[in-house]
């Protein structure tokens, strides 16, 4: 088994593939390493790869640098741009050292075509993953909705 392959049991991204699927995606892939404060992602590229970290940590960043999550060891970064074809909303910038498995946008989507049960568990997959997301910004909109800080309660 190839070391991305071996690497990518780990990930959420292959969770329910057989070992033979996982190798498939894994032939995709490469390995990358990065040294602090590069950049592995620019906001606005419209590139779609996505990005699978074994090693180390990335910070999610938005076009003013406000950090919107930290990534690390198995995490995925890319996956919408990756899933809805646009740009890249984020900066993925490395902390420290970061080795992970890039996985070129076209060629990944062609594996997964060429295998619809591994690229039907690939997206749901990631569907878990943004809708954990998403559950995530709903609760901390409401925590920031609610606060004491909220102009209009001030006001009253």
């Amino acid at each position: 088994m190839s070391e991305i392959a071996e690497l990518l049991k780990r990930s959420l991204l292959t969770q329910g593939l057989s070992l033979e699927q996982t190798e498939a995606i894994a032939s995709v892939g490469r390995k990358e390493n990065f040294l602090a404060t590069e950049q592995l992602g620019v906001i606005g590229s419209p590139e779609g790869d996505l990005f699978v970290v074994f090693e180390g940590k990335v910070n999610v960043l938005t076009h003013d640098n406000d950090k919107l999550r930290e990534v690390g060891p198995n995490g995925i970064l890319g996956e919408v741009s990756f899933v809805d074809g646009g740009p890249r909303h984020a900066h993925f910038v490395a902390q420290g050292f970061v080795s992970a498995a890039r996985f070129p946008a076209k060629e990944l989507r062609a594996q997964l075509s060429s295998d619809r049960q591994a690229g039907f568990m690939v997206l749901a997959n990631l569907a878990r993953l943004l809708a954990a997301r998403l559950r995530n910004a709903d609760g901390r909109l409401d925590t920031l909705m609610d606060s004491e800080h909220d102009v209009w309660h001030q006001a009253l």
